[in-house]
């Protein structure tokens, strides 16, 4: 091994059915009273710190081992719960309530 990355671009196959699974999986969220109208994804630890400056936080009062459950309101006054994982550099969930929910 001479210690070059190879990158194998995926087939048209692997992309379609990317997009397939990604359709269902919205198709799901909207029939979750939870996830329903609201934003959710995976963040880093720099998307994360920088969505969270100017937050009303709260900590969860439990010691989990592996992550943090974080609460309140956004900079934008939006309700959100983030499970925040204890490893450096994430990867973080965060589930962020619509406007006007």
């Amino acid at each position: 091994m001479n210690g070059n990355i190879h990158i194998q671009a995926p087939t048209a196959e692997e992309i379609l059915q990317n997009r397939e699974h990604h359709a269902l999986t919205l198709q799901k969220m909207e029939l979750n009273a939870l996830t329903r109208g609201n934003c959710c994804g995976v963040l880093t630890d720099d998307q994360l710190n920088d969505w969270l400056d100017g937050a009303n936080i709260t900590r969860h009062p439990d010691d989990f081992v592996g992550f943090e459950i974080l609460f309140g309101f956004d900079r934008h006054a939006q309700d959100f719960v983030v499970i925040k994982n204890k490893t450096p550099n994430g990867p973080h969930f965060a589930l962020i309530a619509g406007q006007g929910a």
